[in-house]
């Protein structure tokens, strides 16, 4: 075996591989993965994780299933709502965290209208959370240093209208990804198809080409034929929203593997031209069921 290659299975003349080869997650650990190779270099492991399975990981879409299915994947579990505005008030800035009981907690950030200064008072209009009321002498101390020292002037009256805003509509834009996810979805078809296949899989021709692609994305946004057998996922009554699946058939002489990513994200993609390649693979194909919630991982043989 080539020193530089070590069984890392993204090995390539012009790209080598660290010494070490490290625990890889096939569906990432951070949606819940739990079926696992060994044969990923330190090296690939780290710069593919940060780089391609991320686009996966954190897609929104992605990103609201795992906070739905309380899915931490980390030390904390994403907060896909980020900050906002109040509907009715674009004015008015909204910001969302996830507390300790893996709730969304939504806070009104204080806003204030610009202080009329007179000779004897400032006045002005403060609006606050609900969960500030008891901070609102302390906001206010704020605003009135910071206008003395412009002012130079040292009156203490102050006028001051205090709104506390109830619960409203929350508007929030966000930016969804169409094309980048389709690398981690290919990542965890080639890696699923050398689980299977074994070593036999790396010197395909078809392998080696999907392998260029998870290296090299931009082969993939040129790629059409392959870009277009990962989509969005087509409803299905029947499919279970914290599953990940993973199938492998074949179909005239030919090998496809399938993967969905929760209920949101599906590829089927061709990973070999000659299933005789194999003769340890049977005609019936393959099956993995992937419970994201109990960890628990299912093989079935057709």
């Amino acid at each position: 075996m080539d020193k530089e290659h070590n069984g890392c299975i993204f090995y390539g003349n012009e790209d080598s591989c660290s010494a070490e080869l490290t625990q890889e997650h096939i569906f990432p650990e951070a949606i819940g993965g739990a079926l696992t190779i060994n044969e990923v270099c330190k090296k690939h492991n780290n710069d593919l994780g940060s780089k391609i399975d991320s686009l996966l990981t954190d897609h929104w879409v992605i990103q609201l299933a795992r906070f739905a299915l309380k899915i931490k994947g980390g030390n904390k579990l994403p907060n896909p709502f980020g900050n906002g505005v109040l509907a009715d008030d674009p004015n008015l800035k909204v910001t969302s965290r996830v507390d300790n009981s893996r709730n969304i907690v939504f806070k009104l950030l204080p806003s204030i209208t610009k202080p009329v200064v007179d000779s004897q008072s400032y006045e002005f209009t403060i609006t606050i959370d609900e969960s500030d009321r008891e901070n609102v002498q302390g906001i206010v101390g704020k605003i009135m240093g910071r206008q003395k020292t412009k002012s130079g002037q040292k009156e203490d009256v102050l006028l001051v209208d205090q709104t506390i805003s109830s619960s409203k509509i929350i508007k929030n834009e966000v930016s969804i990804d169409t094309k980048e996810y389709k690398v981690a979805m290919l990542k965890i078809i080639y890696e699923l198809s050398y689980y299977w296949l074994g070593k036999t899989f790396l010197d395909d021709s078809i392998a080696q080409s999907i392998k260029k692609s998870i290296l090299n994305p931009n082969i993939l946004s040129t790629d059409f034929d392959l870009a277009k057998q990962i989509s969005l996922c087509k409803i299905r009554s029947n499919d279970e929203p914290h599953m990940h699946i993973g199938i492998l058939n074949s179909y005239n002489g030919k090998l496809w593997c399938y993967v969905r990513v929760f209920n949101i994200f599906e590829g089927n993609v061709l990973v070999s031209e000659d299933a005789g390649r194999y003769p340890h693979f049977r005609e019936g194909g393959k099956r993995l069921i992937v419970d994201t919630i109990t960890g628990i991982f299912e093989e079935k043989e057709g």
